[in-house]
């Protein structure tokens, strides 16, 4: 064993390259190994922990490596001379020629995939067993529900049910000479055991939704049927989008009590999570009682996740997934949505559901387009496509549909051309400024002229945000006031994180000289789900003052939970929160604003801008976005596509 080399990797842990899961992992493996164990496998050890640990990645894809470790570490976010010392480091600890071969010699690493051991390599690829066992069987799971159709379909049954059930959102002159895809949506999901409804904010998918649940009812009013998302705020926001959406069907009486009456939960508490343990209540042996699942927000969730969930359910149960494949992935491995869609022929189907779709929506729509390949998921995929919050010509909805429309690895003019535009952009509804300099107090003033009605962020009045909603005659005024606007950021810790902007602002809204931790306005995120208090991760609410003058958390009630609107509960029962001025984007997820504030860190290399992220937090909002970033970092951020290595895609 080379210990020098892997002294000099155990060294890097202390200087932020290497997490200790890695370095402990490493050292498992060659203690496992014996006299056998060399720097090859303690190399690749603590690497496949980092790819999945640190990246996000599913396994480690040998060819992302080639002479040393700066191959590896790219996107070293460290500046000046401590990058120049680490690169110097990174430069001794060389990727060993024909490493592969060698590694496929020591009993912890298998060539043949399948075989049980600790390291699994497959074609350039070096897994961890359980993440390539998972892959295999999510890959296997989903092929086996895309297999045949729902067994109780009935194309004639619901000739012209789709557009009557929801008439007001499926009709007019916008779908008169083009395919509206949301019936399409509907009609898939009807026809398939296994479907995926994708497409950006306000294109309607939980409308679609709601005329999936509510035409099953009429199928069936016995049907056993759930809804689920990642986090409590999804499912939250899932349930009172889908009882909204319910207020406007065509349905009988009954249908509509039974679309009400659908349970919502976190996909954890579905499957039954156990503290202190990756195990599930419910899983491949301990099935769900479920006849249709339909899960939102599912660019949030793990590979690891999904492939558990799927195994809890039975084979005939019918999968909805819906979710924007365009949105930040999860915050754990993989990015099984994207890989999904990728994966599939989007909005193309085989002659037997043209055929089927003719049937049952009959008004004179044009012929879908057909499969032209042998995909797992044909049929099966659907995007929407027109949205109804954005003017995909105008704003906001311009530059979402020009990020999204960037090739993988694009020309510097298409993305100079993308920042030209929405630094040029008439409606307001996009703007962008430099980063102010944190140093001397810049960053500070800056918000505190946004925030005290200095300065007039896109179009609208800064006093309008924050420090009005203080002057509110009720907590309810204060939060509609509050809601409006929201800072995001790129990261949380840091200059211009989450954590640092929320402490200035705090200090510009309540001045030099308050030091109570609880004061009125104050605003708190909850960061644990919490299902006695019926508060979840990413809750919002508000500290105000009850009819006593006593200080109280409030926040909004649930649909059907509190006639008021709003219930509060004792400061001292308030489960884990944070200040809730600023955000990161990826805790944005989900929400949405009438006006954000997006600042980008200054560091361009570091590996969380993306245009993943670009994108996320400018559709947050719906009439204005701002930008404070150098147009240098946000042109990385938007040349940067989010990679996570998977075969996932290719399986399907």
């Amino acid at each position: 064993m080379n210990s020098g080399r892997i002294a000099i990797i155990e060294t890097l842990r202390g200087k932020g390259l290497f997490c200790d899961a890695d370095i402990n992992f490493a050292r498992f493996i060659c203690r496992e190994a014996g006299p056998d164990a060399g720097y090859e496998l303690y190399l690749a050890a603590v690497l496949v922990s980092n790819a999945i640990l640190v990246r996000k990645h599913i396994c480690l894809d040998s060819t992302m490596l080639a002479g040393d470790l700066n191959s590896w570490f790219s996107d070293l976010t460290d500046a000046g001379q401590g990058a120049e010392a680490l690169r110097n480091e990174l430069r001794r600890l060389p990727v060993p020629e024909n490493w592969l071969e060698k590694l496929a010699a020591h009993k912890q690493v298998s060539g043949t995939p399948g075989e049980f051991k600790p390291l699994i390599i497959k074609d350039e690829l070096i897994y961890l067993y359980r993440t390539w066992q998972c892959e295999k069987q999510l890959a296997s799971m989903i092929k086996s529900r895309c297999a045949g159709i729902d067994p109780d379909f009935n194309a004639g049954a619901i000739a012209g049910r789709i557009k009557a059930v929801s008439g007001r959102f499926f009709s007019g002159s916008l779908f008169e000479q083009n395919i509206d895809w949301q019936q399409v949506a509907v009609f898939a999901a009807l026809h398939n055991r296994f479907s995926i409804i994708t497409g950006g904010p306000g294109t309607g998918k939980t409308t679609v939704a709601a005329a999936i649940v509510a035409l099953l009812f009429e199928r069936d009013l016995l049907l056993r049927i759930a809804l689920c998302a990642p986090t409590g705020k999804a499912q939250a926001r899932l349930q009172e989008s889908l009882l909204a959406e319910t207020e406007i069907l065509h349905c009988r009486r009954e249908v509509i009590e039974k679309t009400l009456a659908v349970p919502s939960c976190t996909i954890h508490r579905l499957l039954g999570a156990r503290p202190d343990s990756e195990e599930f209540k419910y899983n491949r042996q301990n099935q769900l009682a479920l006849d249709v699942l339909i899960v939102d927000e599912a660019s949030m969730i793990s590979q690891s996740l999904m492939s558990g969930l799927l195994e809890a359910l039975p084979p005939q149960t019918k999968v909805v997934l819906l979710g924007d494949m365009d949105q930040l992935a999860s915050v754990e491995s993989g990015m099984v949505l994207r890989d999904l869609c990728l994966a599939s022929e989007i909005n193309h189907f085989s002659p037997g559901l043209r055929k089927a779709f003719k049937v049952a929506v009959n008004d004179g729509m044009p012929e879908l387009p057909p499969a032209t390949g042998t995909s797992s998921l044909s049929d099966c995929t659907v995007e929407l496509q027109i949205s109804r919050r954005f003017d995909p010509d105008k704003g906001i909805g311009l530059m979402a549909s020009a990020i999204k429309a960037l090739s993988a690895y694009p020309e510097n003019m298409e993305i100079d051309a993308i920042i030209k535009t929405a630094c040029s952009d008439s409606t307001a509804q996009v703007s962008i400024s430099s980063l102010p300099d944190f140093r001397k107090g810049g960053l500070e003033k800056a918000l505190s002229e946004l925030l005290r009605g200095q300065r007039v962020i896109m179009g609208e009045s800064a006093e309008k945000l924050f420090p009005d909603y203080l002057n509110a005659e009720n907590v309810e005024a204060a939060y509609d006031i509050f809601r409006r606007f929201r800072i995001l950021c790129s990261h949380r810790r840091g200059m211009y994180g989450a954590e640092t902007i929320n402490l200035l602002v705090e200090k510009i809204i309540r001045g030099q000289h308050s030091f109570s931790d609880f004061y009125k306005g104050k605003p708190v995120m909850i960061t644990e789900n919490c299902p006695m208090l019926s508060l979840f991760n990413g809750d919002v609410g508000l500290i105000w003052p009850d009819k006593n003058g006593r200080l109280k958390a409030f926040f909004p009630g649930r649909a059907g939970q509190r006639e008021d609107g709003f219930f509060s509960i004792e400061i001292s029962t308030l489960p884990m929160f944070e200040p809730a001025f600023a955000m990161t984007v990826h805790k944005s997820q989900g929400s949405g604003f009438q006006n954000i504030l997006l600042i980008l860190t200054p560091d361009h290399n570091s590996p969380i801008l993306s245009r993943e992220l670009v994108y996320t937090a400018i559709t947050r909002a719906e009439k204005h976005a701002c930008i404070w970033s150098s147009r240098e970092v946000l042109a990385a951020s938007i040349r940067r596509r989010t990679r996570r290595c998977s075969r996932l895609q290719d399986y399907l």
